[in-house]
C-alpha cells in the first residue's frame, strides 16, 4: 500500500468528519475559536491513534470492534440529530438554534473523536494485513506511523474545511439550519448501518 493508497485511505475515513463538522457548525450558538480547533485537534489525534491501535492489536480488537461498531455510530449519530432537530424545529428569532459549543465542549469533542474514528481502527487492522510501502526502506512501524499521521493530517483539513462550509452554509439556509444538520448527522447513521448490515 503505498501513498497514493493511503491518501485515499485517508479521505475515505476523514469524510464523515467534514459531515459532522458541518452540522455542528450550522447551528448558530456562539462558539470560541479555541473550542473550534479543540475540537478540530482532538478528531485529528483520534485519526492518528486509532489506525495504530488496530495495527497494534491485529485479529483481536478487529473482531469486537467489526461486530458492534456500526450499531454505536448509528446510535449515538442519530440521538444527537435527532435532538438537533427537535431543537431547530422549537428555535424562534431569539434562540435560533441550540448552542454548538454544546457539541464542541471537551466532552463533546472526545465523543465525536470516539464516534468518527471507530473505522480508523479497522483500517489500522486492516494495514497490518498488508506491507506499508511509503518508505519502503524504514520498518513496517515506522510506515505506519506516517499512515497514521497523514490521516490525522487529512482529518484535520476536512473538519477545519466542514467547519467553514457550514459557517457560511448556514448564513444562507437561516434560522432552520440545524434541522438540515441534524438531517445530515442522521443520514450519515443509516449510511453507516446499511454499509456494514450489507457487508
Amino acid at each position: 500500500m503505498g501513498l497514493p493508497a493511503i491518501l485515499l485511505l485517508a479521505i475515505a475515513l476523514s469524510l464523515d468528519t467534514f459531515a459532522v463538522a458541518l452540522s455542528i457548525s450550522l447551528c448558530k450558538g456562539a462558539y470560541s475559536c479555541f473550542q473550534k480547533y479543540r475540537y478540530i485537534t482532538v478528531i485529528a489525534l483520534f485519526h492518528i491513534v486509532m489506525p495504530l491501535i488496530g495495527w497494534l492489536a491485529g485479529a483481536s480488537i478487529h473482531r469486537i470492534i467489526a461486530d458492534y461498531d456500526h450499531w454505536i455510530v448509528f446510535t449515538l449519530l442519530s440521538h444527537i440529530g435527532g435532538k438537533m432537530i427537535v431543537e431547530g424545529f422549537k428555535a424562534n428569532p431569539d434562540n435560533t438554534c441550540p448552542p454548538s459549543n454544546r457539541y464542541l465542549s471537551l466532552s463533546g469533542s472526545f465523543l465525536f473523536g470516539f464516534i468518527l474514528s471507530i473505522d480508523a481502527v479497522i483500517a489500522g487492522f486492516s494495514c497490518a494485513m498488508t506491507r506499508i510501502n511509503i518508505f519502503p526502506d524504514h520498518t513496517q512501524g515506522f510506515n505506519m506511523l506516517i499512515a497514521s499521521l497523514i490521516i490525522g493530517s487529512i482529518a484535520f483539513l476536512l473538519t477545519t474545511i466542514g467547519f467553514r462550509t457550514g459557517h457560511y452554509a448556514g448564513k444562507k439556509i437561516g434560522q432552520k439550519s440545524s434541522i438540515f444538520g441534524g438531517v445530515v448527522l442522521i443520514v450519515i447513521a443509516i449510511k453507516t448501518l446499511i454499509n456494514h448490515l450489507l457487508q
